[in-house]
């Protein structure tokens, strides 16, 4: 009985030798994570994609000032006086705030945007 006794005491102390041992091994690989080359390689690679996310933002954000810019330059410079078809009576031209010439409404600033 005795000698029964002593193996499971020893199988229990066996488990517990193998569980610390493993969390050693998992506290020395955690360790060992931050190697000179990991250092660099994770360093590098925050490097490119901030360098990479910068080039793409700056360039979707100057396309998006360059045509709202040209567009407003355009609307500003290119306006075209445009006859109105659908207004056919003289006193409703006027009451919209345009001009009444040669028996058309006319407005005077009609944007090719629109």
């Amino acid at each position: 009985m005795k000698f029964a006794n002593k193996n499971r005491v020893y199988s229990a102390l066996q488990t517990s030798l193998k569980e610390s041992s493993q969390k050693k091994a998992v506290y020395r690989t955690g360790m060992t994570f931050w190697t000179p080359v990991n250092t660099f390689f994770i360093s590098s690679s925050l490097l490119v994609l901030l360098a990479s996310s910068a080039g793409i933002f700056s360039g979707i954000f100057s396309s998006f000032a360059f045509s709202s810019s040209s567009s407003t330059n355009e609307a500003q410079d290119n306006f075209y006086p445009t006859s109105l078809p659908w207004i056919q009576d003289k006193t409703d031209c006027k009451y919209r705030g345009r001009t009444w010439k040669d028996g058309k409404c006319w407005d005077q600033e009609h944007s090719p945007m629109f």
